[in-house]
């Protein structure tokens, strides 16, 4: 059950990634995502082409690609599952970070990147969800 909570999330992530990076790269003003490239002021960006490739490429497309390491079983999916919560943390800290304020979709990506790495850490058998079942 902890593997299919992380793929949901991973799919959930990915998708959201994917259309977010694709309407900064598709528009990197940020006027079509309603986002105002003054929150760019204190980053090295000028505009949202950089991040919205970040974006799509490391979040977009290795969460989706995590999920489906993690459908297949592949070797080490566990291991990818952890790395994609660490990148998904560090992504909204590094964000949090250089834009110098909160919204809530750093609440909402952050808190999902937690419940990833979590998981992520729960499958490998490094945290156990059910201190009897340790071996």
């Amino acid at each position: 059950m902890v593997r299919i909570i992380a793929i949901i999330l991973l799919f959930v992530t990915g998708f959201f990634a994917l259309a977010g990076g694709w309407g900064f790269i598709s528009n990197p003003s940020g006027e079509k995502m309603q986002i105002p490239v003054e929150w760019l002021e204190n980053t090295p960006f000028n505009n949202y082409l950089i991040p919205g490739l970040i974006l799509f490429i490391v979040l977009g497309l290795g969460s989706i690609s995590t999920a489906i390491a993690s459908i297949r079983r592949t070797p080490h999916y566990s291991k990818s599952i952890i790395a994609m919560g660490i990148i998904i943390v560090g992504w909204i800290i590094i964000q949090v970070l250089m834009l110098q304020m909160l919204h809530w979709m750093h609440y909402v990506t952050g808190g999902t990147g937690w419940a990833i790495l979590i998981l992520g850490l729960i499958e490998r058998k490094i945290l156990v969800a059910d201190p009897d079942q340790h071996e």
